[in-house]
């Protein structure tokens, strides 16, 4: 996920089901944030398109990555293993859809004023391989 403003995240709190859209501060309160641009990945087609296990060369070293959708469909989890190393990773990624960053959006004070599928503009689908968001403040 990749935002066009600095400093801003995503800040989960999987107990409430809550998402809300910060900056450095909450965002409702930094007036100065008059438009954004959110990339991320289209949970949809991940979950159709998974690769469940991969392996490549990095020089010396031979890294496996393993990834499953877990907790009812909402994450992707990849462990990554390089043996050479002696090292595991694991990583957690919350797949969300087109409606749910729409009313986080709207929650934080933002109009989506238009979504695109891929990085030339497209339609946004199930198929596309990402949703890209252009946003401005109410």
């Amino acid at each position: 996920m990749r935002l066009a403003m600095p400093d801003a995240r995503f800040e989960d709190r999987f107990g409430e089901e809550y998402l809300a859209l910060y900056e450095h501060r909450d965002l409702r309160d930094a007036r100065e944030v008059a438009s954004l641009m959110l990339d991320y990945l289209n949970a949809e087609q991940v979950r159709h398109s998974l690769v469940s296990f991969d392996e490549r060369r990095v020089g010396r070293l031979v890294v496996e990555q393993e990834r499953e959708i877990v907790e009812q469909g909402r994450f992707v989890r990849k462990t990554i293993t390089i043996s050479e190393l002696g090292r595991t990773f694991v990583e957690r990624v919350r797949l969300f859809g087109r409606a749910e960053l729409e009313t986080l959006f709207a929650e934080a004070g933002f109009h989506v004023d238009a979504v695109f599928g891929d990085y030339q503009g497209g339609h946004p689908g199930p198929h596309s391989p990402r949703m890209i968001f252009f946003a401005r403040r109410q």
